[in-house]
């Protein structure tokens, strides 16, 4: 169980970076993952800028960070084409980004309640749905959108900068 959900500020640049370096060094052991590659995407000067910028919210479990995502106002550039359920402003749209639960806390059920934690924070700051994108290759993430209440959009091939062109499907909440 999460003991805290809060947001964090540059302060927490160190913290932050800390635990995406090591979420990213895990990624071979996994069956599973976003194939994120540290340094590229997320990277230290990324964060930095999501901290200033956006709504950075971590799970913690005592002083560690368990789980983190970071939410960005406005919609992805690359998600435009997509025939979105629900039609809203641009500023009514929140995209998550790097969602993640740190090795060390996987398989003890905080996915969903740092998802809520999430979604309590968009709503919180006037957003009225939550975009995301998942590659198709990463089942357990896809299937963690779908009980959370995210309904597929849309299958499209992303163009990501560190990996390049990757099947994807993207899902939509409504808060």
């Amino acid at each position: 169980m999460l003991d805290q959900i809060n947001q964090l500020t540059v302060t927490d640049l160190d913290e932050l970076s800390q635990f995406y370096q090591e979420v990213c060094a895990h990624q071979p052991l996994d069956d599973f993952s976003p194939d994120w590659h540290w340094g590229e995407y997320p990277s230290r000067d990324s964060l930095r800028e999501a901290l200033a910028t956006h709504q950075c919210v971590v799970g913690r479990v005592g002083k560690r960070i368990a789980a983190a995502g970071i939410l960005s106002v406005g919609e992805d550039p690359d998600y435009h084409d997509i025939p979105w359920p629900t039609q809203v402003a641009d500023d009514e749209i929140a995209v998550l980004h790097l969602f993640a639960v740190h090795p060390d806390f996987r398989g003890q059920g905080l996915a969903q309640p740092m998802m809520r934690g999430l979604l309590t924070a968009a709503k919180a700051h006037g957003q009225r749905v939550v975009h995301l994108d998942v590659m198709t290759s990463n089942q357990p993430a896809e299937r963690l959108y779908r009980k959370c209440g995210y309904v597929l959009a849309a299958d499209k091939v992303m163009p990501y900068a560190d990996i390049g062109d990757t099947p994807a499907r993207l899902y939509e909440y409504q808060l």
